[in-house]
């Protein structure tokens, strides 16, 4: 029997569902509005309608679940809060989901998740040391060290946005002044500029690539990478000048020899990536390689 993996991507606004065989090739997929609804059995049954469509034709050889969503989450799934779907608080989407579709299923941060799908199917394949961001309306990040996802002890590392780059800056979501995402989230931009990202000026392109490399110059010093893979609506929105200028910045600010050629560049999954990344996160999961249930 023919090994296929479920891939479930859980964005604030709408779900994605795919499945996948094994060596990562879409054979079905379809998506879904998230009902906007403070029933969080309404969320899920709209969820579980959308597998049950998609599934139809393959869940006898489906052997597992990989899902990639926004948190907060506890440690290796077992309940999520994410922060646009507010109808779901401590919900048990891992437990539901093995109920319903009666096969594991591994849940995965969507940054995270993004990690190990630019290791198989994006920019970050044959890479061993690499860190995969997604600049948006936060911002969010995975590490790859030695071929591995690093959890940390909560399960949780990888959250670059939080990472204070300015003491005294702006307050941030999370409590904290000049994080990261104060400063170069598309939600914060909007704060500084007074205009929307998709309306980006020279300015703002480049105060953005600015701060995002000296995360990123942070986190090379720290973590002893080699590559960064950058994704999401704000970094992609504003294209090659972004990519150069971040780049450039990076270059100028590195001055420790093991962090000097270090390279930045885009996502390379394109417009299926959660899906793509929460199937990585099954296959993992099912290899018994991801973390131990």
């Amino acid at each position: 029997m023919e090994k296929l993996i479920l891939g479930i991507d859980i964005g604030g606004t709408k779900t994605a569902v795919g499945v996948f065989d094994y060596d990562g090739e879409l054979l079905a997929w379809d998506s879904s509005l998230n009902p906007q609804t403070d029933d969080a059995d309404k969320v899920w049954r709209s969820m579980t309608d959308l597998i049950d469509k998609v599934t139809a034709p393959y869940m006898d050889s489906i052997v597992v679940c990989g899902v990639g969503t926004a948190g907060p989450m506890t440690a290796k799934g077992k309940t999520i809060t994410p922060a646009n779907i507010h109808a779901w608080v401590e919900f048990p989407l891992r437990a539901k989901l093995e109920e319903h579709i009666r096969k594991p299923a591994y849940v995965e941060n969507d940054c995270k998740a993004l990690a190990l799908g630019e290791g198989w199917k994006g920019a970050a394949q044959n890479q061993n040391h690499y860190m995969s961001m997604v600049v948006s309306t936060g911002i969010g990040g995975g590490i790859v060290l030695d071929g591995r996802l690093l959890h940390g002890g909560e399960m949780q590392a990888g959250h670059i946005g939080h990472m204070v780059i300015e003491p005294n800056g702006p307050t941030c979501g999370c409590g904290n002044r000049g994080c990261l995402e104060a400063l170069a989230s598309g939600r914060n931009l909007e704060k500084i500029f007074g205009i929307s990202p998709k309306d980006g000026t020279p300015e703002m392109i480049e105060y953005c690539a600015d701060k995002v490399a000296q995360g990123i110059e942070i986190a090379a010093a720290l973590l002893d990478i080699r590559h960064v893979t950058i994704g999401g609506s704000v970094a992609l929105g504003f294209g090659d000048p972004f990519f150069s200028r971040v780049q450039e910045t990076y270059d100028k600010i590195s001055n420790l020899e093991f962090t000097r050629g270090l390279k930045i560049v885009p996502t390379g999954l394109g417009a299926q990536g959660g899906l793509i990344s929460a199937a990585r996160v099954g296959k993992l999961g099912y290899r018994g390689i991801l973390w131990s249930r």
